[in-house]
């Protein structure tokens, strides 16, 4: 299983964050409302995975996460993490519903994607929470 290698921070101006990023060379690659619903299986463990089914502009991303044993950093998460593209996510939600997963929570936000080297560089506003800051 691929590994995921995340760590996300909590910024306060997105705006010099941007700017910043544009006088390193980060590459723009997209802005996207994303809306991501969280399921528990009949198995799950919330304390070791992840359920997740993101709704990107009517196209879908299902996602597994597994959490690696701890090795003492809480600055970064590592999982391993299993992705596949869905074509009609709300169809797939009703499937998920019938396999007998239950949506725990649903999180919207507004995704500014980046590039930079190998690493993604996310900049989400979430509403009431504000502006977080992911690089995976």
């Amino acid at each position: 299983m691929p590994k995921e290698i995340e760590t996300k921070f909590k910024i306060t101006d997105p705006k010099a964050l941007k700017e910043s990023l544009k006088k390193i060379g980060a590459a723009f690659i997209s802005k996207n409302l994303e809306q991501d619903t969280y399921y528990l299986s009949p198995k799950s463990n919330l304390a070791l995975e992840v359920i997740r089914l993101r709704n990107i502009n009517g196209k879908g991303i299902f996602t597994l996460k597994k959490a690696q044993p701890f090795k003492g950093s809480y600055v970064y998460k590592i999982r391993n993490e299993l992705e596949v593209d869905v074509s009609d996510p709300q169809k797939f939600n009703q499937m998920l519903l019938a396999l007998g997963f239950k949506p725990i929570f649903v999180k919207e936000k507004v995704r500014h994607t980046y590039r930079f080297g190998g690493a993604n560089i996310c900049i989400d506003e979430l509403p009431y929470l504000g502006f977080y800051l992911e690089i995976e």
